[in-house]
């Protein structure tokens, strides 16, 4: 797996502790389109927690990052990537949706575990 599971529960963390009316976030890697993509999708998920997903993923994708349910061309390299965030997308909208309320308590890796999503 390419996508850490820590370091979202450390994202979901960090963003929990911020003060966001304060504050600026920047977000890259090395394309700034692929996990960047993705990070920036959760935090605005975990903002905006009355968006939905397509509204959320169209509007990151409208401002130049990947569009997260995209699977890439068969010969892509990358084809593996692009379905683990393809995959991975709509499980951290639900993981937000049922666990905003409670201020994240639950970790995304507990939650996964929780729900036999990780085997």
């Amino acid at each position: 797996m390419n996508i850490s599971h820590k370091k979202l529960d450390s994202t979901i963390n960090f963003v929990k502790s911020i003060d966001i009316t304060n504050s600026w976030l920047h977000f890259h890697c090395a394309a700034g389109k692929g996990r960047t993509g993705l990070y920036m999708v959760l935090y605005d998920m975990m903002r905006n927690p009355d968006v939905s997903l397509k509204d959320i993923t169209y509007r990151h994708a409208m401002l130049g990052s990947n569009y997260l349910f995209y699977l890439g061309d068969e010969d892509n390299y990358k084809k593996p990537l692009y379905k683990e965030k393809a995959q991975m997308t709509p499980l951290l909208y639900q993981y937000v949706q049922e666990n905003y309320a409670t201020d994240f308590e639950i970790s995304w890796s507990e939650w996964l575990n929780n729900n036999s999503i990780i085997k």
